[in-house]
């Protein structure tokens, strides 16, 4: 668990740094970036109450590679 959660911190992290060369308005994709971080946060105690913790970490990795496919695409 301290693996995932340092990842998680390291990634939160190097996004917000990394924002500023994302094509677009800065200001748009930083709230764009915290609207997806309030929808993590409310999407994840959701799962996390209903389906479990091992449930939960798996479907939150699997998120992660489609988004991290679409990053890389784009």
């Amino acid at each position: 668990m301290t693996v995932m959660w340092t990842a998680c911190s390291f990634n939160q992290f190097l996004l917000s740094a990394q924002m500023k060369y994302l094509e677009g308005n800065i200001f748009i994709n930083f709230y764009m970036f915290g609207a997806a971080g309030v929808i993590a946060v409310i999407l994840g105690s959701y799962f996390y109450e209903h389906l479990g913790v091992k449930t939960t970490y798996i479907l939150s990795y699997y998120m992660s590679l489609v988004g991290a496919g679409s990053i890389i695409f784009v």
